[in-house]
This record gives structure tokens, C-alpha cells and sequence, in this order.
């Protein structure tokens, strides 16, 4: 049902990252890994933050906070 949905237009196909994407590789290589969210995340051109819960909208638009 909810594929149709977005099939049909009647909701917008949206998602959000389960992970964070790191800034750069010593960004990783300084990763504490039993530490959570402790990784700086990548910013793109537009400024977006991809941390864990980001999102975009199928236009580009950035999804509001969790």
C-alpha cells in the first residue's frame, strides 16, 4: 500500500541516513568506535550536515529535524 502511494503521488518518497558520513578520512581514523556519534560529518556545498537522521525530499529540499 505504501508503495502505491508514492507511486500515485498521494505521499512523497522521503528518507533519512541511519549513519553518519564522515568528513574525511582522519576523521575516521580518530573514531573512538564505542563511542556513538562522535564522528564529525561531512557538510555538502549547501551547507547540509550528513549526520545521522539527515534527510532530503525528493526535490532536494532538506527534511525538517527528527
Amino acid at each position: 500500500a505504501a508503495m502505491l502511494e508514492v507511486i500515485t503521488g498521494q505521499h512523497e518518497s522521503v528518507g533519512r541516513l541511519p549513519v553518519v558520513f564522515p568528513k574525511d578520512m582522519d576523521t575516521v581514523e580518530a573514531n573512538a568506535e564505542d563511542t556513538p556519534f562522535d564522528v564529525e560529518a561531512y557538510v555538502d556545498s549547501e551547507g547540509n550536515a550528513w549526520d545521522h537522521g539527515f534527510g532530503l525530499s525528493c526535490d532536494g529540499t532538506p527534511l525538517s529535524a527528527p
